[in-house]
């Protein structure tokens, strides 16, 4: 039965009209680009799926926007989130390192080129602290050269009192 299947299968082929190209107008492109710059789109690093109403819920509230939020899932633990307004999706951007039932919610501009496959959570800017320094090394520099360490530095910040 299983041979039969596969032949089946192996037989199928698209007519002519099937194959051809649709090619979207670019003004259905720049309206959609337009509606994104209120969109992030987010992952939850995750090997289980994640309950999509308790994310809802718990990130709503803690994100604390005054407007909608609507979240749509796009895959396994993946979601476009859709902000009412772009101050409250910008105070989530830049307000991040956030996590959810702990663990690593990635989030990235809307990239209206991608399809859903091909969006990649690969980089997530996230604090460090070091402890036990010697006070000589509580400098600026000694912050950058630790923290390229583990990757890019974005940020070194230190405490401004003066030691002695």
């Amino acid at each position: 039965m299983t041979e039969d299947i596969t032949q089946r299968w192996e037989s199928l082929k698209l007519t002519e009209e099937e194959q051809e190209q649709l090619t979207l107008p670019e003004e259905a492109l720049l309206s959609s680009n337009t509606k994104g710059k209120h969109c992030l789109l987010a992952m939850i690093f995750n090997d289980r799926t994640a309950n999509m109403e308790a994310f809802k819920s718990t990130m709503s509230k803690a994100w604390n926007t005054k407007g909608w939020i609507t979240f749509k899932e796009f895959g396994t633990n993946k979601f476009l989130l859709d902000f009412q307004c772009l101050l409250y999706k910008n105070k989530v951007m830049n307000r991040r390192l956030w996590s959810f039932d702990r663990y690593l919610v990635c989030m990235k501009e809307f990239e209206g080129g991608l399809s859903p496959l091909e969006v990649q959570f690969t980089h997530e800017p996230f604090w460090i602290q070091v402890h036990n320094l010697p006070f000589a090394g509580m400098t600026k520099e000694v912050g950058a050269l630790v923290g390229s360490g583990l990757g890019r530095v974005l940020e070194v910040e230190v405490d401004t009192k003066e030691y002695g």
